[in-house]
């Protein structure tokens, strides 16, 4: 019979055949995870990088969109309530003709600016009916005295004469009653009883009340005036943090929208005279230049905005009325410079040098409506 020690055994011995990894195969292992981890990186960083260039390029797109949208309503408006320019001040515009638009060259290296002027349609008030109103008066009866309420926080109201297209007079009147402080006519500046108005005329001789002005003296106003606040606009870029003059700096160029009628008076660039940019308006950040051509229907081109054809070739009806388009190009760049440092990016669109920040164009052409359609009168 078989003993114990038979009975406990249950067939052939098994020898286990588990073993250690080997350096070979541990060092394998080790290059396979950092190859695995490299491109698991390298993948991350890309997807990083691609997202930050898009965040830039999308901020660069909103940026552009708000300017196009400001500019462009003015370019079309420009010249509504005039014959192609209005007479204002002596030390305005030309000799005190204020071309309905005009561009100014910011010269070599610097941005272009532009100036609109137009009557605001949305506010009109008319003159009193079969009034007789002295053109060297400085009072204006008005048919509805309420109508001046809506607009009064516009110093200056362009006035013009309706009645005739053909022969459309058309001026900047100031409201002399106006005041800043309050935002309405100072008391006694206004009789309520027949809708009067003290007003300060254009002091420009030869071409408002000169002998063959606008509104000579001894003569009357146009029978048939309607009057709206005055919308003279000019964009600029504000990048000098030194000059007292909007929040712009080199770092982040701003584009202003200025509402002073001052503005554009300077020498081929935005005047620097103390309290004219105090109520400037900043409409888009990132903003760095402005480029203006102007499309005319007597030229087979477009051409480059210029301080001289502007300011003094345009200051006439006729002239004005040449205008077709005009083409604005704005260039946004990134808010900050990409991390890779200046081989990176855009070149600067005058300099043409690479300082690391993304740069984005855009460029539309527009129709200058009212302009335009003063061409079958001249």
């Amino acid at each position: 019979m078989p003993n114990a020690a038979q009975k406990r055994y249950s067939g052939p011995q098994r020898r286990s055949t588990a073993r250690g990894v080997t350096l070979i195969e541990l060092m394998l292992g080790l290059v396979v995870a950092s190859i695995l981890s490299v491109i698991i990186y390298a993948v991350i960083t890309s997807q990083s990088r691609a997202y930050n260039i898009q965040d830039r390029m999308t901020q660069m797109q909103q940026s552009l969109r708000i300017a196009m949208e400001f500019m462009t309503r003015d370019i079309a408006m420009a010249g509504y309530g005039t014959p192609g320019y209005v007479i204002t001040d002596s030390d305005l515009g030309d000799s005190g003709r204020l071309p309905a638009i005009r561009g100014f060259d910011g010269g070599a290296g610097m941005s272009d600016y532009l100036q609109t002027v137009y009557a605001d349609p949305t506010y009109m008030a008319m003159t009193r009916w079969g009034v007789n109103q002295s053109c060297s008066g400085n009072t204006i009866q008005f048919q509805n005295l309420a109508d001046i309420y809506n607009f009064i926080e516009s110093e200056y109201m362009l006035c013009f004469d309706y009645s005739s297209a053909q022969k459309m007079k058309s001026f900047l009147v100031r409201l002399a009653g106006y005041d800043s402080n309050t935002g309405q006519l100072a008391p006694g500046s206004y009789d309520p009883d027949n809708g009067t108005v003290k007003v300060e005329m254009p002091d420009n001789v030869n071409d408002f009340s000169g002998t063959s002005g606008e509104c000579p003296a001894g003569e009357n106003l146009p029978r048939d005036l309607q009057c709206g606040p005055a919308r003279i606009h000019t964009y600029y870029i504000d990048m000098n943090s030194s000059d007292g003059i909007g929040p712009g700096t080199a770092a982040h160029p701003v584009l202003m929208m200025s509402t002073n009628i001052q503005a554009a008076n300077g020498t081929n660039r935005v005047s620097q005279t103390a309290g004219i940019h105090d109520h400037d308006i900043a409409l888009a950040d990132n903003i760095e230049v402005i480029q203006l051509q102007v499309c005319r229907a007597s030229a087979s081109k477009c051409e480059n905005s210029d301080f001289e054809t502007w300011q003094s070739a345009y200051n006439t009806a006729a002239a004005v009325a040449d205008i077709r388009q005009v083409r604005v190009t704005l260039w946004a760049r990134s808010d900050r410079p990409a991390a890779e440092g200046a081989t990176t990016g855009d070149p600067h669109p005058l300099f043409g040098f690479l300082d690391g920040y993304y740069r984005r164009p855009e460029t539309t052409t527009v129709l200058v409506r009212n302009l335009r359609l003063l061409t079958e009168y001249h």
